[in-house]
């Protein structure tokens, strides 16, 4: 399981204005999930079209990726993101993906 399921998202569901797009390769990942509030999306982020579905209407995008291709996803949704005019994101997951670590981690 997940941390991002017992610290994240329960904390920013506190929040009663706030609702939730989850977005996974495996939609059993989740754990059962009763909440009204929160939508769970199965998809790939190496898949565009995945992301338009999943990232449309949304306020803000949260990622916790982690793969060998994080930047190949990060930018999938960074693009997708401007196409549909979000304009904030947060990760929270490997450093490196815009090469702002020494030399040696980015080779």
């Amino acid at each position: 399981m997940d941390t991002h399921f017992n610290g994240l998202f329960p904390r920013l569901l506190e929040q009663d204005d706030v609702q939730l797009t989850l977005f996974s390769r495996k939609r059993k990942q989740f754990y059962p999930l009763e909440n009204k509030r929160v939508y769970l999306f199965e998809g790939n982020a190496n898949n565009v079209e995945d992301l338009k579905k999943a990232i449309e209407g949304q306020d803000i995008v949260i990622s916790t990726m982690s793969d060998m291709d994080l930047d190949i996803k990060t930018n999938n949704i960074v693009r997708t993101m401007q196409e549909l005019g979000v304009q904030r994101f947060i990760t929270i997951s490997a450093g490196g993906i815009y090469k702002e670590l020494l030399q040696a981690f980015n080779e």
